[in-house]
């Protein structure tokens, strides 16, 4: 036995071998793309690192650093990084120790990292400076330092500090301790070991050139082992001291913790003024660690003033959305570290993002070169970069030109002081004894600054009633409160993206409690939205309000976020709030992403106002206030999913899967392949039309006008009708169309394919013209309507035929040669069916031409349904012989006949009698099977004929006795047919044929015996 060749795989392994390679291909080219185009492998990625204590008593520290680094290190991969190029950042640990520092300083100066960010104590600190400084690697030192020059380098500047000093810190404190808080008496408690000659002695000196000098002092070393009993020696002395007065903490957090659970277990009222070293994170975590478990951290902060780099409340927008994606990210609130190491990394990575593409790709050294030229150019106000902490600039020195704030503990956490400092920049008013006389400025740090109100604001969303994108505009209901002390008017502002004028008139609430004011306002207008810088994507708008104060600009005014009674302190949110009021109503089909409140300092026009215009004039500065949602669509898209980077990936699977399909097209095979490459499609066009429009819209939305990237979304829209449209089609072209030529081995009409071609299209037309332009289409459909009406009516007749035509195709109730009658019509041989008509040629010989409406609505009786079918024949003979003797000779005769089947075989039935010419006569009927209904009339009349035959010589006379009074016989054969029995053949016993009248029966005369005629009959 021969061995059978191998078959090949199967149409269906094929298909998914070909998925498979398909997949295997769209990977190898996005991993193409993404070390070419996109270059995000690691050596395509620029190195940064942070560097701080990772360990160790400062570890809180070190995680402030890293977070705040990688965080925007992040965003930045996640926004696709630069030029295609991911950032890659290594934290390293110094421990705070000088030794360490500088080794770590050393290992990265001899890598391949751009530029770093960290370090803490200033002895750590510069250690490190002192490498980086030498092997010219950018370094940003975002924590307060002494205010000894930083290290400068053969090559120039490379490390710059974004935080003040230590020293001015000291001075700026102890000038708004003895001129804004007025205290006279005070005490300092300094670390001998780390801040003696940074923090004390200097707040020593300020207090003494204002003619007070410090009441008492105590002095401690952090590193001693006896130190727990000398923080208790200090408060113990403290207690007896009534006079020590306002107490200065020159402390680091940790013995700051410890010293301060004693002074308030001493249950000592002495104000507390501290550095920046009390305002970190770190300092929250010691306390925790000072205090007993379960005791009131919020009891023993609160009322204590310290010096901040940053405050959350009087924060930028871009503060504030740092500071809620560190919540979302980490679970806590961030701490001013945290947000200048984050900026840090910001000024670090603008240096990069402003090389040219091409640029990226040389040696860490000239990247070097470029991020210190570009930091060492922002050595102005007016070349400041926009960041976390306002505009950013740097001295001669490398130093940041930072504010110190002023922030107090109203439990844990910390809020803007009422009063603020602000420096007094150059070419403002001249006459500064004039403003110190009044209290507007004061004489801090050699160098006059002015004394500014601070209002606590706070607003509350509570309903967008309506949003209109055409008319770039929403209706707000919101609340709006201040609460301050003095004697002015901060609710006297002007809203700046206000459709219409809005006048604060009447508060909903007034309250006084002692020089602290409090008033609330109910407002309700039309705002414009985008009124903001705010980066999003296409399809989503910023709403919200911005306002000002109408004339008090930043040197008398200040606005900050009133944290505490919009309840964000405590972890809440302002896109909380929004959703919990409800305020964006879900059926208006905007879902809020993103909320924000924020405070900035911005320039206006003040409409020629004396007071801003000239030289000596006022800087036209003010503080506002922005309350900021990002909304964007309900309805799911697909970056709700699919990061942005990942859209390019997305597209080169369509495009592969789009040209795979066209090539199965080409292949045999027609309904498998088809339905294979119809699904490829379903797949691939969606995604390709859904990554190339995506990124189209990125990418437009970012470089051209408005009146661009609309033409482009109206392009994308419209595909998104016409794309569902053309599958359809070859929907109806592979399932529909080509099955049925197949099963019918006819062609489908051309009129056919263009009517269902054109309905499909029409309905995408009228989704575009609906969904797409807005606009009603019952004009559309109206005009529609009426032609297609008209053209109906004109056509009613053939659509009705073509599409029984196409039933009638479908069901196959009968086929080209099938024996069939139809109706009332003639019975007669099925020779074509088309789409319009059936032509059937009848036994006369003439085609009778049916429209296929008419043949699906009649009965169709067909004589080919099956193998064979049975006709039936009826007999009738003279009652007087015996029934079994007939049945028999009938049966018999029947199953000699030819084309009569003998399965099923043939059968005679004695049926019965009835009165017929005078005489009783039996009937019987004969029942045989034939599978050719075109022999019929040849096989009847054959049977007819021998049966008579047959009966004749078996002696039988058919015939009753009586006839005219003579004595006849007779026999007949009949047809039983749906309108009763018809007689074939009748003869009388005397030879005679002929026809007579018969009851319901046509007889045919035989011959009698004499030669005469006889005469046959029917029953009348």
């Amino acid at each position: 036995m021969a061995k059978q060749g191998k078959t090949g795989p199967s149409g269906r392994q094929r298909f998914f071998l070909i998925v498979l390679v398909l997949a295997l291909a769209s990977l190898g080219l996005a991993q193409l793309a993404r070390y070419t185009i996109l270059k995000t492998d690691a050596e395509a990625s620029l190195a940064l690192a942070v560097v701080g204590p990772m360990s160790g008593a400062d570890a809180p520290i070190g995680a402030s650093l890293r977070r705040g680094a990688e965080l925007y290190v992040d965003m930045v991969n996640q926004s696709g990084g630069i030029n295609g190029r991911r950032l890659a950042l290594d934290a390293l640990d110094d421990a705070d120790d000088p030794d360490t520092a500088r080794r770590q300083a050393e290992a990265l100066a001899a890598g391949g990292v751009v530029g770093t960010v960290g370090h803490w104590r200033d002895a750590a600190a510069r250690a490190a400076a002192e490498v980086y400084a030498r092997e010219g690697l950018p370094a940003i030192l975002p924590a307060p330092l002494s205010e000894r020059p930083l290290p400068v380098g053969a090559d120039g500047r490379a490390v710059f500090s974004t935080s003040f000093d230590l020293e001015h810190q000291a001075r700026f404190l102890a000038n708004y301790a003895r001129n804004v808080l007025g205290h006279r008496l005070i005490s300092v408690i300094q670390d001998e070991a780390l801040f003696s000659g940074t923090l004390a002695a200097p707040f020593d000196a300020t207090y003494r050139r204002f003619g007070t000098a410090i009441r008492y002092t105590w002095r401690f070393d952090s590193g001693s082992p006896t130190l727990d009993e000398d923080l208790a020696r200090i408060v113990s002395e403290l207690e007896d001291r009534k006079d020590a007065g306002a107490l200065f903490l020159a402390v680091d957090d940790r013995a700051g913790a410890r010293l301060l659970r004693l002074i308030r277990d001493a249950r000592l009222k002495n104000v507390i003024v501290a550095p920046t070293t009390l305002t970190t994170s770190a300092f929250k975590a010691a306390l925790a660690d000072a205090l007993p478990p379960g005791a009131d951290r919020a009891g023993y902060t609160d009322g204590m003033l310290a010096a901040t780099p940053l405050l959350f409340d009087t924060a930028n927008e871009t503060a504030q959305v740092f500071g809620n994606r560190y919540r979302q990210r980490y679970g806590e609130a961030p701490d001013w570290v945290a947000a200048y190491a984050f900026e840090a990394m910001h000024l670090m990575v603008s240096a990069l993002q402003r090389l040219p593409e091409e640029a990226l790709d040389a040696s860490p050294a000239d990247l070097r070169t470029a991020v210190r030229g570009f930091l060492g150019g922002l050595d102005a106000p007016e070349k400041a970069l926009p960041g976390i902490a306002g505009p950013r600039s740097f001295d001669t020195e490398g130093r940041a030109v930072a504010p110190v704030l002023i922030g107090g503990y109203n439990g844990i956490d910390m809020v803007s002081a009422l009063t603020q400092l602000q420096p007094i920049r150059g070419g403002g008013r001249t006459n500064y004894i004039e403003e110190l006389r009044k209290g507007k400025v004061l004489y801090v740090n050699d160098r006059f600054m002015y004394r500014t109100n601070v209002v606590y604001t706070g607003l509350e969303l509570k309903d967008v009633s309506e949003l209109s994108v055409d008319d770039n505009s929403a209706t707000l209901n919101f609340v709006i409160w201040f609460r301050y002390r003095g004697d002015f008017e901060p609710q006297d502002v002007v809203f700046s993206n206000a459709v219409d004028d809005i006048v604060l008139k009447d508060p909903i609430e007034v309250q006084q409690i002692g020089d602290m004011t409090y008033r609330a306002y109910r407002v309700t207008g039309k705002f414009l939205l985008n009124f903001t810088q705010t980066q999003r994507f296409y399809g989503s708008h910023v709403l919200g309000v911005s306002f000002s104060h109408r004339k008090l600009n930043r040197n008398n005014l200040l606005y900050v976020v009133d944290v505490l009674g919009m309840n964000l302190a405590s972890g809440g949110s302002v896109l909380d709030q929004v959703r919990d009021d409800q305020a964006l109503n879900p059926n208006m089909g905007w879902i809020a992403e993103r909320a924000w409140v924020s405070q900035d300092i911005v320039r206006k026009s003040t409409f020629g106002d004396p007071a801003y215009v000239g030289y000596t004039a006022n800087s036209p500065e003010f503080s506002r206030i922005d309350l900021g949602v990002l909304v964007k669509p309900g309805q799911a898209q697909a970056r709700d999913f699919v990061p942005d980077e990942y859209f390019l990936y997305v597209g080169i699977f369509g495009l592969l899967g789009s040209l795979v399909a066209v090539w199965m097209d080409r292949q045999g095979g027609r309904r498998f392949w088809g339905l294979q490459s119809w699904l490829l499609r379903l797949v691939s066009w969606p995604l390709l039309l859904t990554s190339a429009g995506n990124m189209a819209l990125e990418s437009s939305f970012r470089n051209l006008e408005g009146y661009y990237i609309d033409m482009i979304v109206t392009v994308y829209d419209i595909l998104w009708w016409i794309v569902p449209a053309r599958l359809l089609g070859l929907a109806l072209e592979r399932f529909v169309w080509l099955p049925l030529e197949e099963h019918t081995g006819r062609t489908i009409p051309n009129v056919v394919r263009v009517f269902a071609s054109a309905t499909v299209y029409s309905l995408a037309v009228f989704g575009i013209v609906a969904f797409v332009y807005d606009q009603k289409i019952t004009s559309l459909l109206a005009t529609s309507g009426l032609l297609a009406m008209i053209v109906g009516l004109a056509i009613q007749a053939n659509i009705s035929n073509i599409f029984s035509g196409i039933v009638l195709n479908i069901e196959r109730p009968f086929n080209v040669g099938d024996w069939v009658k139809i109706g009332d019509l003639d019975e007669g041989r099925v020779e074509d069916i088309t789409w319009r008509t059936c032509r059937i040629k009848t036994r006369n010989g003439y085609v009778i031409s049916l429209p296929n409406g008419q043949v699906s609505e009649s009965q169709v009786h067909n004589f080919n349904s099956y193998k064979h079918v049975r006709l039936e024949l009826a007999v009738e003979v003279d009652a007087r012989y015996n029934h079994e003797t007939i049945d028999e000779i009938m049966t018999h005769v029947a199953e000699k006949l030819p084309n009569v089947l003998r399965d099923p075989a043939p059968e005679a039935r004695f049926t019965g009698m009835r009165w017929s010419y005078g005489g009783w006569v039996a009937t019987y009927e004969v029942q045989i099977w034939i599978d050719d209904y075109g022999l019929r009339e040849d096989i009847e009349e054959a049977t007819h004929s021998t049966i008579w035959d047959e009966l004749i010589d078996s002696g039988i006379h058919p015939s009753p006795d009586t006839l005219e009074g003579r004595h006849s016989w007779k026999v007949s054969f009949r047809k039983r047919t749906s309108g009763g029995d018809q007689s074939v053949l009748g003869g009388d016993g005397t030879g005679n044929t002929g026809f007579g009248p018969g009851e319901g029966n046509q007889g045919f005369g035989g011959r009698d015996d004499d030669g005469g005629g006889g005469g046959g009959g029917g029953d009348g």
